[in-house]
């Protein structure tokens, strides 16, 4: 007989629910994958074409990636950078560790206006071994899956510290348009 003490059955419930909606996000990161039709027409740019397109497009950290699209009158533009390691000076560190950050900002420009229309930041802090904050290489998507007109923009990163080999987390966000639709996170190897 097993004690029915050693199950915690809403938490399991509540890991496996985090478990199908960060397998659903992936699957549907899947399929943005094999739908290249539109990621095809978004463009990649450097520091200097952001620059180009306007100067008031700020960032923290180094440049990881950035794309730009045309929609409903307007330039958008989608910009992923990281901090890699580094002391920042806001956060307390009584471990005497390290910090990471990472950032995704989403502006649109339109009549010569730029607006920020949502930033994306997480962060590892006093981090006294091994840290990871990072976008996962090429996971930078954007696409229109529901063909509403209305973009889809997908990214993927990890963050962790350790100093063994235990998982780190991988968190998969959506956003259509200003709203975000999707914000799953679990642990992997």
């Amino acid at each position: 007989m097993i004690p029915v003490c050693i199950f915690d059955f809403k938490r399991i419930q509540k890991l496996m629910s985090r478990q199908i909606i960060f397998l659903l996000c992936l699957c549907a990161f899947e399929v943005v994958g094999s739908k290249r039709s539109f990621a095809q027409s978004a463009s990649k740019l450097t520091l200097q074409d952001i620059r180009a397109i306007s100067t008031e497009m700020a960032f923290e950290g180094t440049l990881k990636q950035a794309t730009r699209w045309n929609e409903k009158e307007a330039v958008h533009v989608i910009i992923t950078s990281e901090t890699g390691s580094y002391e920042n000076k806001a956060f307390e560190h009584p471990n005497e560790g390290v910090d990471a950050q990472l950032f995704a900002y989403h502006y649109v420009v339109e009549a010569n206006q730029v607006n920020l229309l949502w930033k994306v930041t997480d962060y590892i802090k006093d981090c006294p071994v091994d840290i990871e904050a990072r976008f996962i290489d090429n996971t930078l998507q954007v696409t229109d899956l529901n063909a509403n007109g209305v973009k889809e923009i997908w990214l993927m990163y990890v963050t962790v510290c350790h100093g063994d080999v235990s998982p780190l987390d991988m968190k998969i966000i959506m956003y259509e348009g200003a709203q975000k639709i999707c914000d799953a996170r679990t642990e992997s190897n």
